[in-house]
């Protein structure tokens, strides 16, 4: 009896440990979980978005991160040098020959003073009127030339290929004072502007060549 009195007694103070046991655990819970209302919502990073807001974001801004991160990438071009250059380009109507062989190749601003037929684009020259020359004067009181007469603007006035011919220009005019050198189409967004003839230097001879 002694050892079955002992056997009932070690189970009840079993059983007595284990919900003791079992009730402290169950405090520690619940302690735990005011402890996680109590605690102040975590304000998001400024820097930090959503999966949604990130599917949300403007896919120009995807573009410029790409457009900027192949930039990065970019191996360095070979520059254009003067001394490559024998003549520069100018794409005009063969109606404007006589005018500019009086007149010479006038800017966009002294041309509109003269009868003359235009070839160039309007939503081109639309953008061209907004820009300034850092440093310099409006575009359009610049007479543009290209380095490389087949180009995009060629392209597109293929259809008038009988109407327009390619004027060669001798070089020398780089040389002139306050000529200034583009790497891109002047009306662009990215272009760049340098003095010539050292400002040649911003030029990618494989891009303008290609």
């Amino acid at each position: 009896m002694a050892n079955r009195s002992e056997a009932i007694n070690n189970d009840t103070a079993s059983g007595t440990l284990a919900l003791r046991y079992h009730r402290q655990l169950r405090h520690q819970h619940a302690d735990a979980t005011t402890q996680r209302e109590r605690r102040p919502p975590k304000i998001p990073d400024a820097n930090c978005r959503t999966e949604q807001e990130s599917q949300e974001r403007p896919a120009y801004a995807l573009r410029k991160r790409a457009t900027l991160s192949w930039s990065a990438s970019r191996p360095r071009h070979a520059n254009v040098k003067r001394s490559e250059l024998r003549e520069l380009h100018y794409i005009t109507a063969i109606d404007n020959l006589a005018s500019i062989l009086d007149l010479g190749i006038l800017s966009y601003r002294r041309a509109e003073q003269v009868e003359h037929t235009s070839v160039a684009m309007d939503e081109i020259q639309r953008r061209r009127a907004n820009v300034v020359v850092p440093g310099g004067r409006p575009l359009h009181e610049y007479a543009c030339l290209y380095i490389c007469g087949r180009n995009v603007m060629l392209y597109k006035r293929r259809g008038q290929h009988d109407r327009i011919c390619v004027m060669q220009v001798v070089s020398d005019v780089l040389d002139l004072p306050g000529v200034v050198v583009t790497d891109a189409n002047a009306s662009s967004d990215y272009v760049r502007f340098s003095a010539a003839p050292a400002g040649l230097r911003i030029v990618d001879r494989e891009m303008d060549f290609c």
